[in-house]
């Protein structure tokens, strides 16, 4: 009973949920995205929301990234799964054409590019 209510994802579940999401084609999500972010304006916890993506999204103006960073789209299920799912949920709202540095597992250093990360700083 305790593995049920530790807090944890039960991982067969985890995985089942997230491997039938990946049917759902990202066009879906993309179609809706000027709606979803147009919407904000009409929250009551606008300025929570803004601070806590200030807080998070530390990219300067004209950050580059090399060559070397693969697309979205080339983002593949091998390795840390569990990171390319809980990644997916939000970048499949973007482009496929766009890239994205990922440092997968417990990352405990400042990347030296723009990153997307789980960091235990």
């Amino acid at each position: 009973m305790y593995a049920l209510r530790s807090g944890k994802n039960i991982k067969l579940i985890y995985y089942i949920k997230n491997m039938l999401g990946m049917l759902i084609p990202n066009i879906f999500f993309q179609m809706q995205l000027r709606h979803k972010l147009a919407s904000l304006s009409d929250r009551k916890d606008k300025d929570y929301i803004l601070y806590r993506v200030n807080y998070y999204n530390k990219l300067l103006p004209g950050a580059i990234l090399p060559e070397s960073v693969p697309a979205l789209a080339e983002h593949k299920l091998k390795g840390h799964k569990v990171y390319i799912y809980d990644t997916r949920c939000y970048t499949r709202w973007f482009s496929q054409q766009l890239r994205l540095n990922l440092c997968a597992g417990d990352v405990d250093f400042v990347p030296p590019i723009p990153s997307i990360s789980k960091a235990v700083l």
